[in-house]
């Protein structure tokens, strides 16, 4: 069952199949989603009051081992202005500035004194000490050969606290 939508809109019910034979359900977040937060503990908490034990989570998520040759991408790479800033004028976008916040290792697009777009970056542990905090067990942690995305895949264990 597909659904689109923000997290903090779907409830566990709409994501049980009524007539499913399999009951346990798969939580599939990839995209660097998780960036967009900046704290872990809110998307993993939204993960686990969408899931029972015996359900899996998949993330696919950007790690921050070369966070400037990233932030170079983003800043030198016009779609993305495209995309956050499509509701602007062309001179709106003009004046765009990317910041690295490198202690956070966040890449941010801001317009005057508004935060038009954020994307943390993370470590496999980083992400594998939040999901354990929120009851998940790590099954999976595959990383590129050029170590800069991870796909990593968890199951529920206990509930969330």
């Amino acid at each position: 069952k597909a659904l689109n939508g923000l997290f903090e809109h779907v409830r566990p019910d709409d994501l049980r199949c009524a007539y499913a034979r399999n009951k346990s359900l798969s939580l599939i977040c990839l995209g660097s989603t998780i960036g967009n937060y900046t704290n872990l503990n809110e998307p993993f908490g939204l993960f686990s009051r969408l899931a029972k034990p015996g359900d899996g989570l998949l993330l696919g998520y950007q790690l921050k081992t070369h966070i400037q040759t990233t932030f170079a991408k983003y800043k030198a790479n016009g779609l993305y202005i495209d995309l956050i800033g499509n509701y602007l004028t062309e001179t709106e976008r003009r004046k765009i500035k990317w910041r690295l916040n490198a202690k956070t290792a966040t890449v941010e697009a801001w317009l005057n004194n508004v935060q038009l777009f954020r994307s943390k970056k993370f470590t496999t542990n980083q992400i594998k000490h939040a999901a354990q905090k929120h009851g998940w067990r790590e099954v999976l942690c595959s990383v590129d050969a050029n170590k800069n995305m991870c796909l990593h895949a968890f199951t529920k264990h206990l509930s969330a606290p």
